[in-house]
C-alpha cells in the first residue's frame, strides 16, 4: 500500500480517507531554555515534517515530574495520558500544547505556552495534533529533547547610570534569579527613551553585548560605543532570546567631557 502524508480528510461520499505518515525526528531547537511566562519564539529542526508549508501542527512541552506527581497513574508504559486531553482539539485543550508552522519539511516554528513547572521539558511533535512523536518507542540510543522554563529574572536597577559615548563603561545590574540560567547572558542597550523611561525612538544598530553572571544578583556587562549623546533603555537575557527591563530609569549617553584650562596652574603641595 502506498502511503502519503497529510492529516485525515473525508470524501464527498462521506466514506473516510485516511493518510498514514511516519512519526517525524526532532533533532534541535534555535533556543534550549525560555522564561515559564512564556512567549519564546522557539524554532524546532529535525526531518520528516512532511505536510504542507504554513499548516498548523502540534507541539507539546511536557514536564514528566509534575504530572507523574498529580496523576501517577496517567503514564502507562511512557506514554501519557492526560486529562486535559481531547482527541479533537489537542492543541488547544492541554495547557502546555501549542500549535507550530512548517515552515519546510526540516523546520517547525512555535511560541513556547506559560507554564506552572519549572524545569526541563520534553519536546514533542505532531503532524496531526494527536499522535506526538515522543509517544512512540524511542530508536535506540536516542534521547528526549528538551527545553528548560526558568523564572524570570527581577532587575531592581544598574549602577552607574550612564557613560561616555565612546563605550566600555562596566554597568552592574543587581536584582535577582539571574543565574536561573546561564546558556547565553546578553544586555541590549536600546531602543532610545526620554528622562521617564518611554520609548521614543528605534532600537539602536549595536549588537547584544555578552554579559556575565557574578551571582545570582548581580549581573556585568560592557556598554558600547554610540554616535551621539542619548538616554536609552538597557534590559537583560538568559538565553540570548528574551529580554527583561532594567528598571524604568534610562541609561545615559553622554560626550567625554575635555578639559582644556586649569586655574591656577598649581598650588602647595600641602593642598587646601
Amino acid at each position: 500500500m502506498t502511503t502519503t502524508p497529510g492529516p485525515i480528510s473525508s470524501r464527498p461520499d462521506s466514506a473516510w480517507s485516511i493518510s498514514f505518515f511516519p512519526h517525524p525526528q526532532v533533532i534541535g531547537l534555535s533556543v534550549y531554555g525560555g522564561p515559564m511566562k512564556g512567549g519564546t519564539e522557539l524554532d524546532i529542526f529535525g526531518r520528516g515534517f512532511n505536510v504542507s508549508v504554513g499548516t498548523k501542527v502540534a507541539v507539546r512541552f511536557h514536564c514528566r515530574r509534575d504530572l507523574a506527581a498529580s496523576f501517577p497513574e496517567l503514564l502507562i508504559q511512557g506514554r501519557v495520558l492526560s486529562p486535559f486531553y481531547n482527541l479533537m482539539d489537542a492543541p488547544v485543550s492541554n495547557p502546555n500544547v501549542v500549535r507550530a508552522t512548517v515552515l519546510s519539511a526540516s523546520q517547525l516554528r512555535c511560541i513556547t505556552p506559560t507554564v506552572s513547572c519549572q524545569g526541563a521539558f520534553d519536546v514533542s511533535v505532531a503532524l496531526n495534533g494527536y499522535d506526538f512523536h515522543s509517544d512512540a518507542p524511542a530508536p535506540a540510543g536516542s534521547a528526549p529533547l528538551r527545553f528548560e522554563f526558568y523564572p524570570s529574572p527581577v532587575l531592581h536597577d544598574m549602577q552607574p547610570l550612564g557613560g561616555p559615548i565612546t563605550g566600555n563603561t562596566t554597568v552592574i545590574v543587581s536584582g535577582r534569579g539571574l543565574k536561573a540560567y546561564n546558556e547565553s547572558l546578553l544586555c541590549r542597550f536600546g531602543p532610545e527613551t526620554d528622562e521617564f523611561g518611554n520609548v521614543t525612538g528605534a532600537s539602536l544598530d549595536t549588537e547584544s553585548i555578552t554579559g556575565k553572571a557574578l551571582s545570582d544578583d548581580r549581573f556585568v556587562c560592557q556598554s558600547p560605543s554610540v554616535e551621539k549623546p542619548m538616554l536609552v533603555m538597557l534590559s537583560v537575557s538568559l538565553n540570548g532570546v528574551d529580554f527583561e527591563r532594567v528598571g524604568l530609569v534610562p541609561f545615559t549617553f553622554y560626550r567625554t567631557p575635555s578639559v582644556s584650562l586649569l586655574s591656577p596652574a598649581g598650588g602647595p603641595s600641602v593642598g587646601g
